[in-house]
Formats: C-alpha cells, sequence, structure tokens
C-alpha cells in the first residue's frame, strides 16, 4: 500500500532534480524580457503617436464596444484586450501599451520553443536574445498599436510543434482551432495559416479521424459561432471584408506600384528603415549588419536544404509575407520581421556547425567558436537595445513627432 506513494514520490524528486535549473532559467529571461517592455513604457517619448491616441480616446471616453468590436473585428485579439482594459477605466499610457507588452512576452516565449524545436537549445537560447533585445521588437511591443497581433502566429507555430510530442490529441486540435480562428481575424494571416494547413494537412486529417462524430460536430458548432462576427461583417460589406481578411489593397497595384513597394521593403529591413519617427529611428535598417549576414547565410542554407520540412516552411513564410507587403495592403512589416529572424537563427547554426566540422575534436578551438558567435549576439543585442532607448527617444524628429500629438491630445494620464 505504501508502496505507490513512496514511487511518486521519487518521481517528483528526480522531476524537480531534472527541471529546476531550465525553469529557473526560463523564468530569468521571461522576467528580464518584462523588464525591458515595462521600463519607462509610459515616459521614455513624450506622449502618444497618432494612433495612440486614437485607441486612447476611445478607452477614455468608453466607446468601444462588443457590439463594435463585432461589427469591424479584424484585429479581434488585440481589441478584445482593449476592450478589457476599457472594462477596467485604465485609460493611461502604460495599461495601454502593456496590452501590446503582454503579446511580445507571449511571442517572445513562443518563438523560444519554436527554436528550440528546430535548432539546439544553445541556437534557441542566443535566437530569442537577438530578437526581444532588437529595436523591431522593442518599438512594436511597447507601442499600443496593432501591428504585435502579427507576432501571434508564433504562438500557433510554437503550439503545433509542442503538441507533436504530445499524447493529449484532442487538445492538440482544441488549441490550433482556437488559435488559428483567433489568427483568421487578423489582415493577411489567413494566407499564413492556410500555407499551414497544406503543409500539416495529412497529420491533421488523421487526428480528426481519430475524433469521436459527437466532438467534431461540437466543434464546428463552435467554430461556426466564433466566425460570426466575419460573416457579418462579410455580408454587410462582402467587399471591403475580404480584401481585409487577404490583407489586399483597395485597388489593383500598377507595375511602378509593385516595383516601388518591393524596393521600399528592402530598403526598410536592409537600408535605412521606415521613415515614420513615431515608430522607428530614420536612416537605419530594420536589421543590423550582424543579423543581415546571418539572414543571408540562413537563406542560403535552407534553399540548399529544401528536403527539410523546417527550411519549406520558413521560406514559403517569408514569401508569403514579402508578397502581402509589397502588394499595399493592410499588412504591416510586422508580419514578415518574426521570420526574418527565425531565418537568422539558421544562419548562425550553419556558421556554428561548419566551425564545428573544421574542428571536431579540438575543445579549446569548438569553445572558441561558440564563444565568438555568443559575443557577436551580445554586441548586436546591445547595439538593438542603446537604438531604441538612448538613440531613438533623443532624436529630434521623434521628440517633435510625439510632442506634437501629446499636444493635440491635451493632458495624458501616465
Amino acid at each position: 500500500m505504501l508502496y505507490y506513494p513512496k514511487v511518486m514520490k521519487k518521481k517528483l524528486r528526480l522531476a524537480v532534480l531534472y527541471t529546476w535549473q531550465p525553469f529557473t532559467l526560463g523564468l530569468i529571461g521571461i522576467l528580464i524580457v518584462c523588464f525591458m517592455l515595462w521600463f519607462q513604457l509610459n515616459s521614455l517619448v513624450p506622449g502618444l503617436s497618432v494612433d495612440e491616441s486614437r485607441t486612447q480616446a476611445q478607452i477614455a471616453s468608453n466607446t468601444l464596444t462588443i457590439r463594435g468590436i463585432m461589427s469591424e473585428p479584424f484585429y479581434l485579439p488585440y481589441n478584445t484586450l482593449i476592450y478589457a482594459l476599457q472594462k477596467t477605466d485604465a485609460a493611461s499610457i502604460t495599461a495601454l501599451r502593456s496590452a501590446s507588452a503582454l503579446i511580445g512576452v507571449i511571442g517572445v516565449v513562443a518563438l523560444y520553443v519554436i527554436l528550440k524545436y528546430w535548432y539546439a537549445t544553445r541556437m534557441a537560447i542566443l535566437g530569442t536574445v537577438l530578437f526581444s533585445t532588437s529595436s523591431w521588437f522593442l518599438h512594436t511591443a511597447r507601442l499600443g498599436v496593432s501591428d504585435i497581433s502579427y507576432i501571434l502566429i508564433l504562438v500557433l507555430i510554437a503550439a503545433a510543434l509542442w503538441f507533436q510530442k504530445s499524447s493529449r490529441r484532442k487538445a492538440y486540435l482544441a488549441t490550433l482551432v482556437v488559435l488559428g480562428a483567433g489568427l483568421v481575424y487578423i489582415p493577411g494571416m489567413i494566407w499564413l495559416l492556410g500555407a499551414y494547413f497544406i503543409w500539416q494537412f495529412p497529420k491533421i486529417l488523421k487526428e480528426i479521424k481519430k475524433i469521436q462524430k459527437q466532438y467534431l460536430a461540437i466543434g464546428f458548432v463552435l467554430a461556426g459561432l466564433f466566425f460570426m462576427p466575419l460573416v457579418s461583417s462579410f455580408v454587410r460589406n462582402p467587399s471591403s471584408t475580404l480584401k481585409q481578411l487577404l490583407g489586399l489593397p483597395d485597388t489593383v497595384p500598377a507595375p511602378g506600384a509593385l516595383l516601388s513597394n518591393s524596393r521600399g521593403l528592402f530598403t526598410d529591413v536592409f537600408v535605412n528603415g521606415p521613415a515614420d519617427p513615431s515608430m522607428w529611428l530614420p536612416g537605419t535598417p530594420i536589421l543590423s549588419i550582424f543579423s543581415i549576414v546571418m539572414f543571408v547565410i540562413g537563406v542560403i542554407w535552407l534553399l540548399r536544404s529544401l528536403r527539410l520540412e523546417r527550411a519549406r516552411a520558413q521560406l514559403s513564410a517569408i514569401a508569403i509575407a514579402s508578397i502581402l507587403i509589397i502588394l499595399g495592403g493592410p499588412a504591416p512589416l510586422a508580419i514578415l520581421i518574426p521570420f526574418i529572424y527565425i531565418i537568422c537563427v539558421a544562419g548562425l547554426t550553419y556558421m556554428l556547425n561548419e566551425w564545428f566540422v573544421v574542428f571536431p575534436r579540438n575543445p579549446i578551438a569548438r569553445t572558441a567558436g561558440a564563444s565568438l558567435i555568443t559575443v557577436a549576439v551580445v554586441m548586436t543585442s546591445f547595439y538593438g537595445v542603446t537604438r531604441y532607448y538612448i538613440a531613438w527617444p533623443n532624436s529630434p524628429d521623434t521628440k517633435n513627432s510625439f510632442q506634437q500629438q501629446a499636444v493635440q491630445s491635451g493632458t495624458i494620464d501616465p
């Protein structure tokens, strides 16, 4: 009678022994990310951006309603958070930006899960550090705008990869359905969801066949209810809803416009960044020199490794996101940048693997190679953090942009 409790206690002790270190390190990492995202969240810049002022006014005036969200359902996950803020009477700058920061933390954790599944733990840590300290992530996750919603695609991918090793198949499918249904309401995301569905169709179909019919019926009913706002919006305004859903522009872009958008996308990422001083430090590219090099190496390596499922998935995501941006629809750069950083990690992995091939048994050389990669990531992270926290808020263009908006908005509760 006492044997079973003793066995359970032994298993519990072993579980604690083998998991307390990674759990503690992971918790410390999350706390560091939280510190970066909430540090001077309301005071780094003097006021709100244009989009933030619009949202803040809705919260302060209590005009954001469930009926309004359902009648214009796009960006539903983000707008639901904003509605919750309104219900708690949280109309401050900190509360408004905290919605984006919370999604940002979730996205960072999801990215780590993805990188750990596709690459080694060391690469997952370095890649997560590179991404979470990048100027782009800090700008997007610390600004109260809906662009951060696009990072939620990482949550879907992470959940899918996580549940592939799980025996809880019903939970696996239910999670994917809920996450996928929520992402449909983000403009242009349906293309990535469709690509993922095609990629995983055999596995999904196999799991669906194992589910009892009554559970399938319940699932279809719940899915129908969840998509009712989208159906209602389509009935009232089919053209606009379809374009938003597909992430397409209002008019067909001319060849010259496509060429201009392509050039703009390239320069934003690799040359001088977006021109909006409220969202970026003009004149600096989104990617650092180190990240650009790793991205190029990663793309070359993935093209040479197309037999790998993850290589095809990453390159397809980059292609789909780039096309949506070039078409000039509602999809912002946020739909593309997370996948760029994932490919940067592919470049890091390739470089380190090649170093280990050259020095397969020399521990000093292997340690030196890993240390050089780590130092490069740390230096790049330092550059990203200082560019955001020091260079951007002290730029005259940034100060003018936020000060003008603060004057137009009147006194704003921090």
